[in-house]
């Protein structure tokens, strides 16, 4: 299994290669081989924030140190997630995820003259369309169609909660 993100690819076979041994082999099996991390590219700030994570987590028990790293990991990417987001959002969109986020749900129709209404207001908006609007933030899993209706998702939601955590402006063009 491989991940990639911000810059920095891992790669872990450790239980594919335990999977794999344990169905070819007796009843008496090995010990499973260690997942090998790929080396931080040769960045300064990298090794700098490396050697900061390290020292926190010397200072924890041994039995809470996956479960620190774990959470870490993945407030990094939701943040990170959540930044890619914020910066290709449309104020409209955010809007739309608000009102949604306040509804429930909605009809695609009431969705589309949601956007018609901010179309009246930011004529720059036709362009893009109805379609790419919504496609964003379908594509950026911020809303989910549900049957014949839209429905803001739990990474939706969280979004809201991250722009009044992070005090960020919801009020942007478009």
């Amino acid at each position: 299994m491989e991940w990639q993100g911000f810059g920095v690819r891992a790669s872990v076979r450790a239980l594919e290669q335990q999977q794999n041994t344990a169905t070819a082999e007796s009843p008496v099996s090995k010990p499973p081989v260690a997942a090998k991390v790929a080396p931080l590219p040769d960045r300064p700030a990298l090794q700098t924030l490396q050697q900061s994570i390290q020292g926190l987590i010397a200072n924890l028990p041994q039995q809470e140190r996956e479960a620190a790293l774990i959470r870490g990991l993945t407030i990094a990417r939701l943040v990170g997630q959540h930044e890619f987001v914020y910066n290709r959002i449309f104020g409209s969109q955010i809007a739309g995820l608000k009102r949604l986020d306040e509804l429930g749900s909605v009809t695609t129709a009431q969705a589309r003259d949601f956007f018609e209404n901010h179309e009246k207001q930011f004529p720059a908006l036709e362009k893009y369309g109805f379609d790419n609007w919504l496609g964003f933030m379908l594509n950026n899993e911020l809303v989910a169609r549900e049957g014949g209706n839209l429905k803001i998702t739990v990474y939706g939601h969280d979004f809201l909660v991250y722009l009044v955590e992070a005090r960020l402006v919801e009020s942007r063009p478009l």
